[in-house]
């Protein structure tokens, strides 16, 4: 006997082939709704409360909860990108906040929930079942563009999420170093972090670029904090090494000589 012949066995069935949901899967369902309501409802009651229009935002808002109403129907794929989007949620933890705390406690708890026991066993069954049902071609094939628009949004936001999750350290870390008020508290608190620091002149102005340690997963360069006379922060850098624009911006180099024509305009 399967396990899903033996929970059918052992408990009424609500539908004539799927047992009523254990507790794990309605708990787990519930977390997932109030979550996806929360979300719906600050997407669509800024676009309200802000009297305009955002596509954007309510394309967002259906796909929630499309993939709540999938969900409540039992979908075996679903519950793995709730999965999928449990561990990718840690990567908010980069800036935490009370939203952020919001997101991935709801979002581990209802995936730890639908991998215990019972709902391994509830959705055998319900598997099972949707196995069963006879559709024509044509349901087949919208099935499947169904699904898989629901599913490339988790897919795509779990890999830039999983991409970004070796970085949180080094983003943050950065942001500490930058919330100093001025050059010489940055250099007074932490003088391990800075290499050395560059006095240099352009547009007739005179700044210090102070040069950090490498921050991050694999950089290409230094970080490089630009404060003024003043010791005041004016730019910023995580990764000097390919970040044009901030390079384009600043003429400096790192022998701690200014490069010629830095006293002329920025083009």
């Amino acid at each position: 006997m399967s396990k899903c012949e033996s929970i059918q066995f052992q408990l009424p069935v609500g539908n004539g082939v799927v047992p009523p949901k254990p507790w794990t899967v309605k708990v787990a369902t519930l977390l997932i709704d109030v979550l996806c309501a929360v979300v719906a409802w600050r997407l669509i009651g800024s676009e309200i409360s802000g009297w305009r229009f955002e596509l954007r935002d309510f394309l967002l808002s259906f796909w929630v909860l499309a993939v709540d109403a999938e969900l409540h129907r039992g979908r075996t794929w679903v519950r793995g990108l709730v999965t999928l989007m449990a561990c990718a949620s840690f990567a908010l933890l980069v800036n935490p906040s009370l939203w952020a705390w919001c997101a991935i406690v709801p979002l581990v708890g209802a995936a730890v929930l639908l991998r215990l026991p019972p709902s391994n066993k509830w959705y055998e069954c319900a598997a099972a079942a949707e196995g069963m049902e006879r559709l024509a071609w044509w349901r087949k094939a919208a099935r499947v563009a169904y699904r898989t628009l629901i599913a490339l949004p988790f897919v795509m936001a779990s890999l830039c999420a999983f991409l970004l999750m070796p970085e949180i350290p080094g983003i943050r870390k950065f942001a500490r170093l930058c919330d100093y008020p001025t050059k010489d508290a940055l250099i007074a608190a932490e003088p391990q972090e800075v290499t050395r620091t560059i006095d240099f002149t352009q547009n007739g102005t005179n700044y210090t670029a102070v040069v950090l340690s490498c921050i991050g997963f694999l950089p290409s360069g230094p970080a490089v904090i630009i404060y003024d006379a003043d010791g005041r922060l004016m730019d910023r850098c995580a990764d000097s090494g390919d970040n044009m624009s901030f390079n384009e911006r600043w003429h400096f180099n790192f022998a701690g000589e200014n490069h010629k024509g830095t006293e002329r305009s920025n083009p």
